[in-house]
């Protein structure tokens, strides 16, 4: 409805949402089997991202593989089912989204722990009586 709204603007004045969602739609229009998204959500404001989101959800149901870049997690976690990692121009991990949810999860609860543990020896240190030393 909103690029409707722009259908006499000029592209080049489009704002950045508009021209991705616009972009987006051409694509679709191809009804092309794969469709390569490359780091749909830059530049958006979080409305504009949940909107986008929202379009991705919807080409679930469409039969369409979606491969979308982004070097931020966050972004791909509700909208993947898998997770490929590249390092130094290599796949090296393609998995499902919950593995890697759960890696992440059980390293923030082992970092917890750590940090607990050392905060925990601080305060022993720091309650140690030291024997009085003879004068």
């Amino acid at each position: 409805a909103e690029l409707e709204e722009q259908l006499h603007t000029r592209v080049a004045e489009l704002s950045i949402a508009q021209s991705r969602r616009l972009a987006l739609a051409r694509i679709l229009m191809h009804e092309s089997w794969l469709l390569i998204l490359d780091e749909p959500f830059s530049g958006l404001d979080e409305k504009c991202q949940r909107q986008m989101i929202r379009m991705l959800e919807d080409l679930d149901n469409s039969q369409r593989a979606v491969l979308v870049t982004s070097t931020r997690l966050d972004e791909l976690v509700g909208i993947c089912d898998r997770i490929a990692v590249m390092e130094d121009g290599r796949l090296s991990a393609f998995v499902p989204t919950a593995e890697v949810l759960q890696s992440i999860s059980a390293g923030r609860q082992e970092t917890e722990e750590t940090a607990l543990k050392g905060s925990q020896e601080k305060e022993y240190e720091d309650t140690i009586e030291l024997e009085p030393t003879e004068e």
